[in-house]
């Protein structure tokens, strides 16, 4: 019997080896009839049509995409896709399992004039199903080219069905990018939704996840992000632009290929060739904009974000007679404070309380004297003042004329928060938007604000088909728009406005961004290493001025979950944003259960993390010149500056770069005061001890000290800060 089995093995292999293209032995699938076999050039790039594959190849021949072998390389499933949102948080159930259908290849145009144009046709068949479609191949150069890819089937509106693309990746092909994601870097592996949403709290972090699950619904996933942006790149030296504004699916789950899929009946993509990754991110933003440099004034030290009323100007006094060097007051509560259910929040009626707030101008003229910035706070939701009458009230003017989000009735949309319930506006209005800059600028005019956060923008309902789902990822890059022409009407000289909500070309059109709103603790999905990551990501994708705020945001005080802001907690923060581009503190949502910048004992850390933050200045000014021409992010996960160290394609949080000649190692573990360092090639010189330590060209990986106060931080020997 032992024989036989050997025998049927061996025959088996035979038929492996003389007839590769009967494989019913295998896994894959057969499901591509290709019936136009051939090869075309095109402009910088060449086209294979044989029985297995659809390939492409660079201008040297080496292949550069193709289909999984004898699989078809594009799909449609038929289904409805909605948005679902409560609170902030908006997803989309869709269903992205293998279909039993095949694919024919049966025709393939050229046109003479345009030589640099392919067009692949034929027919998806479902059961008794058919998709027409039109693949469309466009050489822009020997290192661009763009794939369309159009289902032409008049059975489906676009918003009932995904459209996807499919192409072969190598098990060990890492995929990263996609925007501010906080949990991952390299996706490889997992199924990541490219929809704008609140990023939850606790975004898996047990039981605090569950149980924000169970009462608001608004955990968050590991996915969750405000600002996703359809874009990675790999290290095989290729990356993916979906240039579609409808949600979209990237699915690596399969070792050997990767899935995109979108909610349209076009699906458009863009595809960039290059050895490294600066050259990548320098293409993609020249494509989808490129983020300026913040106002000078910025450098000159902290933000202070403290709020209060009057209590807040007693703050500041303690931070100045300190000697914490600042540039800026963020004064988030000029509106009045509300009590809710998550603690001190805003009233969004974008008018000064001046019952709250009784000295406004004459605090503000001090602060000026001292060159000292006010700034303050905005979303585009409003609801009703509990002080102002009907006819002096933002809310009711707009309401007059049906500038908010409404539903199919015509009504309103109430968006509920936590305790209350606020309408948003329609920024897709025209009218609505100018009439909402006219009601703010005159609110805000005398206030002599030199910047705000501009806040949310996750929201949009995107009803309506397939023009309502590309509405609610665009709805971001609208609320950046509005905010800098404000800015321009006020006439500020340079503002700083920050967001934290952003799609593919919000970088073109915002100001800075920041990360959103943080646990107060030491978590990788929601707390500080959760703010390196995104940080890092978010710079990988275009938005390459952004930063956390010092010390986190969201605090618990419950008796089944507490989360409540640390001293070493928020010195470690000041540390990390020491080494960044902007840095702002919060208090955070509950300030009375958290440590503060200005408490006794974090006044030293604050002046001393300051000044490192402020001696940085003219070195972070040389970095944005170099971003606003190349579009290079200034912070850099080590994989920009070094890709053939394979394992910095590895990190997350671990460590990176501001520019080419800081490396940072920050400490994110409570209680530790070492850390591990990969050192890159070359010498490095120690930030506080003056060491001098030498990399090799695999990285070499040492353990430094760093207390509080001393985080690990080098200097590259020979580079502009070496002194």
């Amino acid at each position: 019997m032992k024989i036989l089995k050997g025998f049927g093995l061996i025959g088996l292999l035979l038929l492996v080896v003389f007839f590769e293209d009967w494989r019913w032995w295998s896994w894959e699938r057969n499901d591509l009839n290709v019936e136009v076999i051939g090869h075309w050039e095109l402009e910088g790039i060449s086209v294979e049509l044989n029985p297995w594959h659809l390939i492409i190849r660079n201008a040297d021949g080496e292949i550069v995409l193709r289909n999984v072998r004898g699989e078809r390389f594009l799909d449609v499933h038929p289904q409805p896709v909605t948005l679902q949102e409560h609170r902030g948080m908006v997803s989309a159930e869709v269903d992205l399992s293998w279909s039993s259908c095949e694919q024919s290849v049966s025709q393939v145009s050229l046109d003479s004039d345009t030589p640099e144009v392919m067009t692949i046709s034929g027919q998806l068949i479902c059961s008794t199903q058919a998709f027409p479609y039109q693949l469309t191949i466009d050489s822009i150069n020997d290192h661009q080219f763009t794939l369309e890819l159009e289902q032409r089937s008049e059975a489906l509106f676009a918003s009932e069905m995904l459209l996807s693309l499919m192409f072969e990746m190598p098990t060990d092909e890492a995929a990263i990018g996609f925007g501010a994601q906080f949990s991952h870097l390299n996706m490889r592996g997992l199924l990541l939704p490219i929809i704008v949403s609140e990023q939850g709290i606790g975004r898996g972090v047990e039981p605090l996840t569950s149980m924000v699950d169970w009462t608001a619904g608004a955990g968050g996933k590991w996915h969750s992000s405000y600002a996703p942006i359809p874009w990675f790149f790999t290290s095989y030296g290729r990356a993916f632009w979906l240039n579609n504004d409808e949600p979209s699916w990237f699915d690596f789950r399969s070792s050997d290929r990767a899935m995109i899929s979108t909610a349209a009946s076009q699906l458009k993509m863009k595809v960039y060739l290059a050895d490294s990754p600066k050259q990548f991110i320098s293409e993609f933003t020249a494509d989808t904009g490129r983020m300026s440099a913040p106002p000078t004034w910025v450098d000159q030290g902290l933000i202070a974000g403290v709020q209060g009323g009057s209590e807040a100007w007693s703050k500041i006094d303690r931070l100045r007679a300190a000697g914490v060097p600042l540039a800026g007051v963020w004064l988030q509560d000029w509106v009045g404070q509300r009590k809710t259910s998550f603690g001190k929040q805003l009233w969004w009626n974008w008018a000064l309380d001046t019952g709250h707030y009784p000295h406004w101008q004459q605090q503000v003229e001090l602060l000026a004297e001292a060159d000292i910035r006010v700034l303050g706070y905005l979303n585009p939701f409003l609801v009703e003042s509990p002080r102002l009458p009907a006819e002096e009230d933002m809310w009711h003017r707009l309401n007059a004329v049906n500038a908010f989000v409404e539903d199919v009735d015509g009504e309103p949309i109430p968006f509920p928060n936590t305790s209350f319930s606020a309408n948003l506006v329609d920024l897709f209005q025209p009218a609505a938007s100018e009439l909402l800059q006219q009601e703010v600028r005159a609110e805000i005019d005398a206030l002599n604000w030199s910047g705000w956060m501009a806040d949310f923008a996750e929201a949009y309902p995107g009803e309506g088909g397939a023009e309502g789902l590309a509405k609610h990822n665009r709805y971001p890059v609208l609320w950046s728009q509005f905010n800098q022409e404000l800015a321009h009407q006020l006439q500020i000289e340079e503002p700083l406005i920050w967001h934290r909500s952003a799609f593919t070309g919000s970088a073109g059109v915002g100001g800075v961004f920041w990360l959103g709103d943080q646990l107060v603790d030491w978590d990788e999905h929601d707390g500080i290493k959760s703010a390196v990551t995104g940080l890092l990501s978010a710079s990988l994708s275009g938005l390459s001025v952004n930063h956390s705020d010092i010390g986190g945001y969201t605090t618990i005080d419950h008796p089944l979950a507490e989360v409540h802001r640390s001293p070493e907690l928020l010195k470690r923060w000041l540390e990390l944003n020491a080494f960044g581009l902007i840095f702002r503190s919060h208090e955070g949502n509950l300030p009375d259960v958290n440590a503060q910048i200005y408490d006794e004992e974090l006044l030293a850390s604050t002046r001393a993390m300051t000044e490192v933050f402020s001696s940085l200045g003219s070195y972070r000014r040389h970095l944005y010149d170099e971003m606003e021409r190349t579009g290079i992010p200034p912070v850099r996960h080590p994989l920009i500056e070094y890709p053939d160290v394979t394992r910095f394609w590895g990190l997350r949080y671990e460590q990176f770069f501001l520019g080419s000649d800081l490396l940072v190692a920050p400490v994110l573990d409570k209680g530790v005061d070492e850390v591990v360092v990969i050192i890159p090639p070359g010498e490095w010189r120690h930030w506080w001890t003056g060491n001098v330590y030498s990399g090799t060209s695999a990285g070499k990986v040492i353990k430094v000290a760093a207390p509080i106060g001393q985080p690990a931080a080098f200097t590259r020997i020979g580079g502009v800060l070496d002194e």
